[in-house]
């Protein structure tokens, strides 16, 4: 009796500290506080001790996906924080696959082929190779620079555990088409090589027709051209053909001059790259970065897909900033393809975001945000978003993320050589 009596007190004492926990964060709230965290340094050469005092608890395990999202392409704070939270995930979570919101073929295969050789050991590669990934952006450059050398360094180290770089957007250039003849056509059937040469070379030709041949290719000699190769390397040149093959079809809904018709091309892009994240990331854990509004699960976007897949196995993390972003874009190239320059923008955050709203109300410029400590009332649900172009939107999140880091200012350090 007197054993049953002590384990009703226990009881009780557990059930009154739960509901004192629970009054002090409502309180909290009401009093214009909110729990969170403070960012840490996002150097590389630094520990992830900060990171996992946030993360280890709010990352399940059985999370397999998780999506680091950027509120500007061109801004350099959210892009140093995705690479930290890449050095947490592989580091002390076991993730050793990253895909990447850019092309295969042209941009990441090359980066994959430097990190998983590891009789390369020369670090000074990754700068040239991220040079080409970053496109023209200064901070994504010295970003990826930094990344990939963390990358080579850790692969280096752990030979049985190395990470694993792909890109899963639609690809938009023709090369492709040279990669495959050069790699696969002509070392098999060099007649078969010059006949779609002069089918390729004929100005009458689409590109949507040009890879239907490669297509038509592939499949009368697929099995033997199977025989030859490893069944990666099979299976990845399937997932390249198969891309290239829809990266046709998006453009064709790209040239349809109707804003309808534009909203139809994004959508369909996004669950391309959705079924692209599925593909690559199998059964493994797996990091996804792109821009915030794929990682999102607004509208029909990619990470709606992702969310409908995976539930509560894919994690969202977004970034916002409060106050004043100073970013890089691409300008000329949406209007004259080739035509691709860089330049320094400003933009100032909406306040009817939640990144205002929290500085307006409660008075805090930045942090990290679990979904579930913001209020429902006072601080909205929308966010703020760039594009690579320079629109400024704002998107409806409906709290779709787990969590959202918040910085005061965006910069676009580092400043590029020619800057004045």
């Amino acid at each position: 009796m007197h054993n049953f009596r002590l384990r009703w007190i226990e009881k009780i004492l557990i059930a009154a500290v739960i509901n004192a926990a629970t009054w002090c964060l409502s309180i909290a709230q009401s009093n214009g506080k909110i729990p969170f965290s403070e960012l840490g340094s996002l150097s590389l050469d630094s520990g992830t001790t900060w990171v996992q005092s946030v993360f280890n608890k709010s990352i399940d395990n059985d999370v397999q996906v998780v999506g680091l999202g950027e509120v500007s392409h061109g801004g350099y704070e959210p892009l140093a924080l995705k690479a930290k939270m890449v050095q947490y995930l592989v580091e002390n979570r076991g993730y050793r696959n990253i895909l990447f919101e850019f092309p295969d073929i042209a941009s990441v295969r090359p980066v994959r082929q430097y990190l998983l050789n590891n009789d390369i050991k020369e670090l000074a590669v990754a700068d040239s190779l991220a040079s080409v990934v970053a496109a023209g952006l200064p901070n994504t450059q010295e970003v990826f620079s930094r990344l990939f050398r963390w990358i080579k360094v850790y692969n280096l180290a752990h030979p049985s555990e190395m990470v694993k770089v792909t890109g899963f957007d639609l690809s938009m250039d023709a090369g492709f088409r040279n990669f495959f003849l050069y790699n696969y056509i002509i070392p098999f059937n060099n007649t078969d090589a010059q006949r779609l040469l002069y089918h390729w070379n004929n100005n009458q030709v689409t590109d949507e027709s040009r890879i239907a041949s490669v297509n038509a290719w592939f499949n009368a000699n697929k099995s033997k051209l199977g025989k030859g190769m490893k069944k990666d390397e099979f299976e990845e040149l399937q997932y390249h053909l198969r891309n290239e093959t829809r990266s046709m079809q998006y453009v064709a809904l790209k040239t349809e001059i109707s804003g309808e018709n534009d909203f139809r091309a994004n959508r369909y892009r996004d669950s391309i790259m959705a079924d692209n994240v599925v593909h690559l990331a199998g059964s493994q854990k797996t990091i996804v970065w792109a821009h915030n509004a794929h990682i999102s699960t607004t509208d029909e976007y990619m990470g709606k897909y992702l969310k409908e897949r995976y539930k509560s196995r894919y994690f969202i993390l977004l970034t916002d900033f409060s106050n004043e972003a100073d970013v890089y874009l691409v300008t000329g190239e949406k209007a004259v393809p080739g035509s691709r320059r860089i330049r320094e923008a400003h933009f100032v955050a909406e306040r009817t975001t939640i990144a205002g709203n929290l500085l307006k109300n409660y008075g805090i410029s930045g942090g990290i945000f679990f979904n579930q400590d913001l209020p429902a009332s006072k601080t909205y649900d929308k966010l703020n978003l760039i594009d690579i172009y320079g629109k400024q939107l704002m998107m409806s999140s409906d709290r779709a993320f787990n969590v959202l880091v918040i910085f005061n200012n965006i910069t676009p350090y580092p400043k590029p050589v020619n800057s004045r």
